[in-house]
C-alpha cells in the first residue's frame, strides 16, 4: 500500500550566553495528499468503472443511491482475488469505505436490479480503513475452513472424491480450526464447529449440517472490512 512519509522540519537555534531556554517546538511540514476528482457513474442496472489507485490512497469512499432491490459493490484486483465492499437494500443514500487491492488497477462493479437506477460517487481517500487484525486473521482462517468443507461436498457429489477423500478434506478444515486462537467474536462459533467437524461422517452433507453460522461470520468480516474468500475446486 502506498504511504506518504511526512518528515518534520525541526528548527535548531544556537543561543549563546543564555541558560534555561526551552527547546523550540518542532515545525511540521504538513504536506497535503491530493486525491483525484471523484468518479461518478449512473444509469440502470449494473455499473462499472476502471479506476487507477493514486499514490497516497488508502481507501475508496463510495456514496451510492439506488431506487429498489439490492445492491452490491465489489472490486477484483486480479483473476483470483475479489474484494467485497458492501451490499444491502436500496433506498436512501448509502456511504461506506472499500479497501484497496494490492495492484494499481481497481475495476469496480456496482450490481443492482436490471431495471433499478443507481448513482454512485467513487472517491479515493488518504484515510486508512480501521481494521481489527485479529478479527481479520479469523476471517481468513474461517474462509479456508469453509472452503475445505465446501470442496469436500462438491468433490463427493461430482464423484471426484470417495467417502475417504471427503473425510480427508474435512480433516483439512479441522486442522485449520485447531491452529486458530479465535477472537471473542468467533470463539463460540469455533467451539461449536470443531467437535462436529472431527466426527462428521455423512459424506456430501457438511454444508447442510455444519453448525458454523455463515451469515454471522460474513457480517462480522464485512464490518471489519476484511476479505472473506471461498476457493471452489470443483464445478463450473
Amino acid at each position: 500500500m502506498r504511504r506518504l512519509l511526512v518528515v518534520p522540519l525541526v528548527l535548531v537555534a544556537v543561543l549563546a550566553g543564555c541558560t534555561a531556554v526551552p527547546d523550540p517546538e518542532p515545525v511540521i511540514d504538513a504536506v497535503a495528499v491530493v486525491m483525484p476528482e471523484p468518479v461518478v457513474v449512473s444509469g440502470q442496472g449494473e455499473q462499472t468503472a476502471d479506476l487507477t489507485v493514486p499514490d497516497g490512497a488508502e481507501s475508496l469512499q463510495v456514496r451510492l443511491a439506488c431506487t429498489h432491490g439490492r445492491y452490491s459493490v465489489s472490486s477484483t484486483s486480479d483473476f483470483s482475488s475479489m474484494i467485497v465492499g458492501e451490499s444491502g437494500e436500496c433506498g436512501g443514500g448509502k456511504s461506506f469505505v472499500v479497501p484497496l487491492p494490492s495492484s494499481e488497477s481497481m475495476p469496480v462493479s456496482i450490481t443492482v436490479e436490471p431495471d433499478a437506477t443507481v448513482v454512485a460517487e467513487l472517491l479515493f481517500s488518504p484515510q486508512p480503513i480501521r481494521m481489527d487484525t485479529n478479527l481479520a486473521e479469523d476471517c481468513e482462517a474461517l474462509g479456508e475452513v469453509q472452503s475445505h468443507f465446501m470442496n469436500a461436498d462438491a468433490g463427493y457429489v461430482a464423484d471426484d472424491l470417495d467417502a475417504a477423500g471427503w473425510r480427508d478434506r474435512m480433516d483439512e478444515g479441522v486442522a485449520v480450526l485447531d491452529r486458530m486462537t479465535p477472537s471473542p467474536l468467533f470463539a463460540e462459533q469455533v467451539e461449536l464447529v470443531a467437535p462436529w467437524a472431527r466426527t462428521a461422517s455423512e459424506a456430501g452433507m457438511a454444508q447442510r449440517q455444519q453448525p458454523l453460522n455463515a451469515a454471522l461470520m460474513g457480517s462480522h468480516c464485512d464490518l471489519n472490512n476484511t476479505e472473506l474468500i471461498l476457493m471452489a475446486e470443483y464445478g463450473g
